[in-house]
């Protein structure tokens, strides 16, 4: 069964750097997860600024510049179900991930899936099964 998913507006990014213009790659959002992932990126500090929008911006340079760095945004390979399965980190207190599908159709799609506090350094047999489980997900 395919899930749906819906394009996530990076305009203002597009506007700041302008050399991604040309950009084919696409973001998108799981529209099961959707509300969960947005309400985490639109967390806003006392002084009105969104928490992660300036890691989220580096994560953004990154896949635009199709740069893969385990620090930042890298592949989360576990077996061959989580082949094009990869992490945008953010370097919270909680360590979250939003874990994404990599995939070609027209140009390339990243579709932001589930995030995840992970709390272990190594990937225990909870990571890896979700990590198994959205590798078999399939979209548009």
């Amino acid at each position: 069964m395919k899930r749906k998913s819906q394009k996530y507006n990076i305009e203002q990014f597009l506007k700041e750097n302008p050399q991604f213009s040309e950009s084919n790659v696409e973001i998108r959002i799981d529209e099961s997860n959707s509300e969960d992932i947005k309400e985490f990126l639109t967390i806003t500090k006392k002084n009105g600024d969104f928490k992660h929008q300036k890691r989220f911006k580096i994560i953004l340079w990154h896949i635009l510049s199709g740069r893969y760095e385990d620090e930042v945004y890298g592949r989360e390979k576990m077996s061959e179900k989580s082949n094009d399965i990869t992490a945008m980190k953010f370097k919270d207190r909680n360590n979250t991930r939003i874990y994404c599908k990599e995939f070609a159709n027209e140009g390339k799609k990243i579709v932001m899936i589930i995030k995840h506090s992970k709390k272990v350094k190594k990937n225990d047999k909870r990571i890896k099964t979700l990590v198994d489980t959205i590798g078999e997900y399939d979209y548009d």
